[in-house]
């Protein structure tokens, strides 16, 4: 199984949304509008969440295998805000579209991911 590894650094500021629907868009080019739609709107609720709950450089890890694609958004702080009460309206679009996903809270910070197929 091929998979390929894409990290893309996000400004900190209101452009880092864009970018990150930016990538996921090439990272799915091929696939079903919908599917593109569906990840945007998700990716474009994670990263906004990160940034409001942290404030810090968000990055976007993207996994690259032969039927999905793992979206990554890593915020490097720590907020006082549990992960699971800051997604909000993005866990419902996680329910609802993605594949699988999950959260882990290290002390470098919190990372949400999720798959798509491809």
């Amino acid at each position: 199984m091929t998979m390929t590894l894409e990290v893309v650094e996000l400004t900190s500021s209101l452009e880092a949304a864009a970018q990150a629907r930016a990538a996921v868009r090439a990272a799915l080019d091929g696939s079903s509008q919908e599917t593109i739609d569906h990840a945007c709107l998700i990716v474009d609720e994670l990263v906004a969440g990160a940034l409001v709950a942290v404030g810090a450089p968000v990055s976007l890890v993207l996994e690259h295998h032969a039927d999905h694609l793992v979206v990554e958004v890593l915020d490097a702080g720590i907020s006082a805000v549990p992960v699971d009460d800051r997604i909000g309206i993005a866990q419902v679009l996680l329910d609802t579209w993605a594949e699988s996903w999950g959260s882990i809270e290290q002390g470098s910070g919190t990372s949400v991911w999720f798959n798509v197929a491809t």
